[in-house]
């Protein structure tokens, strides 16, 4: 019998600044990196034999919990990718969910109608992955390996393991990030002895504690997701007003938006290039009944993702000392570079390739 721990990758940016990974690069988040350290401590007693992972960067980072401390190579494989989204990679949630709901709704809840531009079908997502899977188990026979996989591979694959059809995806819990299962495969057959188990992370260190959306199903879902349009003034008056009279005149930028959850107005955000090897944030704003209610770090998210689609490495933003757009900053590795007047000049490098 081999002992399969197929295991979600740590909170990287999708998570956290609520875009469609799906093929994507990701960069594992500050908390990603914790929660990496808290699944090492799960494994370190634990004999593993060969680890396997996606060949994208957050699962690799992952990888790291188990490769590290046991001195074990790391083999990579396109097969256990996340499935392929087509046009919705690097979207927004929000925004997909006022585009397309239909076919967000299919994404959810059956996962073998959806289908969008370019994207892979359900289907062909479960068959390379359990196809992988099998090919690995048979090729350590008796011995017990370590996959990193991803969110939508792993439940479409335990959909199929457990005999639900697409429509009853529901029926299966949601995957934290670094959450674990346990598969023993013999004979050509697998069995589950347990998944998405994430019983290793502090309460506080769990992207799924920090995150509303799951709780209560699809059909009683309230979004968490901000969606983006360009700054309309007649629209846009009262967010912007709320702007002026707290920080004066909108600042002048090349790229802004209104920010919305749901319809209710939420905020603005602004950006421009600032030369040919960075971009920087002109400004960033939510209403104030949304702060620290960790909404602005998708804003910080919808810029990162512009720039990077420019091939642009560095992100920078002047913002007074002390400010809460300077503690969520630095929260997220934003380091200081320089003073300018009262306010200093963070920077962030946000390569990806």
């Amino acid at each position: 019998m081999t002992k399969i721990f197929l295991i979600r990758h740590a909170e990287a940016e999708g998570n956290l600044y609520r875009f469609a990974q799906g093929q994507c690069e990701g960069l594992i988040t500050p908390r990603g990196y914790v929660q990496i350290e808290q699944l090492k401590k799960r494994f370190e007693n634990e004999k593993i034999d060969a680890v396997y992972s996606s060949d994208l960067i957050r699962t690799q980072v992952t990888a790291t919990s188990v490769t590290e401390p046991h001195g074990l190579p790391l083999t990579t494989s396109p097969m256990l990718r996340e499935v392929a989204m087509g046009d919705w990679e690097e979207m927004p949630w929000g925004d997909i969910e006022r585009s397309n709901p239909e076919m967000l709704a299919k994404f959810s809840l059956d996962p073998a109608n959806w289908q969008v531009e370019g994207s892979e079908a359900y289907e062909d997502v479960i068959k390379r992955v359990k196809d992988f899977i099998a090919q690995a188990a048979e090729r350590h026979a008796g011995q017990t390996i370590a996959i990193f996989c991803h969110g939508f591979a792993i439940r479409s694959f335990f959909c199929r393991l457990m005999g639900y059809a697409s429509n009853e995806t529901r029926n299966l819990p949601y995957c934290d990030n670094t959450a674990v299962a346990l598969i023993n495969y013999e004979n050509g057959e697998f069995t589950i002895a347990y998944q998405g188990d994430n019983s290793h992370l502090e309460a506080q260190e769990s992207t799924f504690a920090q995150q509303q959306w799951w709780r209560d199903g699809k059909d009683h879902w309230k979004t968490e997701n901000m969606r983006y349009v360009e700054i309309d003034e007649n629209r846009d008056a009262a967010v912007l007003e709320a702007y002026s009279n707290e920080f004066g005149p909108l600042p002048k930028s090349s790229t802004a938006f209104a920010t919305f959850l749901g319809d209710m107005p939420a905020g603005l955000v602004g950006f421009s290039k600032a030369g040919d090897d960075a971009g920087e944030i002109d400004f960033i704003f939510l209403m104030p009944g949304l702060r620290n209610l960790r909404f602005g770090i998708q804003l910080l998210g919808k810029a990162v993702a512009h720039f990077r689609r420019q091939k642009v490495e560095t992100l920078r933003i002047k913002v007074k000392e002390g400010t809460p757009i300077y503690k969520l900053c630095k929260k997220h590795w934003f380091q200081e570079v320089r003073q300018e007047g009262r306010s200093c000049v963070l920077e962030k490098n946000i390569r990806n390739w």
